[in-house]
């Protein structure tokens, strides 16, 4: 089974001057990838919410564009009726 070292101070190892020493401790990679792996779910489960209304107001943002769209293609529509209409006159 692969490990992977790393130190690990418990808190009954102090030493006289009130410092922990430093205790090398052998933790399985197993438990490192299944901790990994459990911590990306519970993140993935934190930002989904805010993916869903990122993704729902990008929605809304391209409806907006496209009411504008035909609002200055009205907008042009009447500028050009009204300066047709000036030449005219």
């Amino acid at each position: 089974m692969a490990t992977q070292r790393i130190t690990i101070p418990p808190a009954s190892s102090k030493n006289g001057n009130g410092h922990a020493e430093a205790i090398g401790t052998a933790v399985p990679t197993q438990i490192l990838v299944k901790a990994r792996v459990e911590m990306d779910r519970t993140i993935d489960r934190q930002v989904e919410p805010y993916r869903q209304k990122i993704q729902e107001l990008e929605r809304r943002r391209s409806d907006i564009d496209e009411e504008l769209k035909g609002l200055y293609m009205i907008v042009g529509f009447y500028d050009s009726v009204r300066l047709q209409g000036a030449k005219e006159s």
